[in-house]
C-alpha cells in the first residue's frame, strides 16, 4: 500500500491536487480509498468535492468527514482540508451506506454484520459516522459479533461550531445522520489499531461504580460523577 496525503487551503487547489497524485500513483494497483477530512460543512461544497473527485478517479472509493481540526504530515491543522488517497496492490474495497434518518442503528449493526461475519480475507472495518446525531452503542454491539481478530477502527465526525451540522460522505451521498464502513478484503494486508482519544492523565485512577443505563456514568467510586467535574474542572450542575 502507498499513501499520498495533500493539504488543500482554497477551494481551486483540488484540480492540482489531483493531478499531482495522478502523476504519483503506481500504474498497477488493485484499489484505491480516497478519504476527506474538511472544515467545511456546507453541502453544496461537499458535492463539488465529491463530484471532481468521481469525475477523475472514477474506480476510486471516496468517502469523507467533517472535522473540529484536521492532520496532516503529523501536524495539527485548523480551517482546512485534507485528501488522502491510499493506493493498494493486492486489496479489495466494499462501501456501505446506512442511512439512518430511514434506519436504526441496531439495524444497520445487524446488516454489516451479515455482511461481514462469513466473508472471506476480510482485513478491516473502517468507520465513519456522525455521533452527534445518532447513539452508535447499538451499532457497535451489534458489529462486536464479529471475530475478534477483524480491526475495527474509524472516528465522528465534527464541526468547528458547536450547533452547526456535522457529515460523513462518499459517492452515495451526503449523511447528516448515518454510517459508512470500508470493508478491506485481502490476504496481505495487516491493519494495527491504536487508541487514542486525546485525552490527558487528569487525578488519579477512579473506578465507575454506578451508571444510568449502559453509556452513562452516575458514580466514580461511590461519589457523583459531577463530584469529579466540579473538583477537577470547575463545572458545577446546573
Amino acid at each position: 500500500m502507498k499513501q499520498f496525503s495533500f493539504r488543500l487551503e482554497k477551494p481551486a487547489h483540488l484540480e492540482l491536487c489531483i493531478t499531482a497524485f495522478l502523476e504519483q500513483c503506481p500504474k498497477q494497483y488493485s484499489s484505491i480509498l480516497t478519504s476527506v477530512f474538511t472544515s467545511t460543512n456546507n453541502p453544496t461544497k461537499l458535492h463539488k468535492i465529491i463530484y471532481r473527485l468521481e469525475e477523475r478517479l472514477p474506480e476510486s472509493t471516496i468517502v469523507g468527514t467533517t472535522t473540529f481540526g484536521e492532520i496532516s504530515a503529523g501536524r495539527s491543522l485548523l480551517q482546512t482540508t485534507v485528501i488522502t488517497f491510499m493506493v493498494f496492490e493486492h486489496t479489495a474495497l466494499r462501501l456501505y451506506t446506512f442511512d439512518n434518518l430511514i434506519q436504526y442503528p441496531e439495524d444497520t449493526g445487524k446488516k454489516l454484520l451479515a455482511e461481514c461475519r462469513d466473508a472471506e480475507n476480510l482485513a478491516g472495518i473502517e468507520l465513519f459516522a456522525t455521533s452527534k446525531t445518532l447513539n452508535l452503542k447499538p451499532f457497535l454491539d451489534s458489529l462486536s459479533q464479529l471475530r475478534e481478530d477483524i480491526p475495527i477502527f474509524g472516528g465522528c465526525a465534527n464541526s468547528y461550531q458547536s450547533h452547526a451540522p456535522t457529515y460523513v460522505f462518499s459517492s452515495q451521498g451526503i449523511l447528516q445522520k448515518g454510517i459508512l464502513a470500508v470493508c478491506f478484503f485481502s490476504t496481505d494486508l495487516h491493519i494495527q489499531v491504536t487508541s487514542n482519544l486525546g485525552w490527558k492523565p487528569l487525578g488519579r485512577a477512579m473506578l465507575i461504580t454506578a451508571t444510568y443505563g449502559s453509556n452513562i456514568v452516575k458514580e466514580l467510586d461511590h461519589q457523583p460523577a459531577i463530584a469529579v467535574y466540579e473538583k477537577y474542572l470547575n463545572i458545577t450542575k446546573n
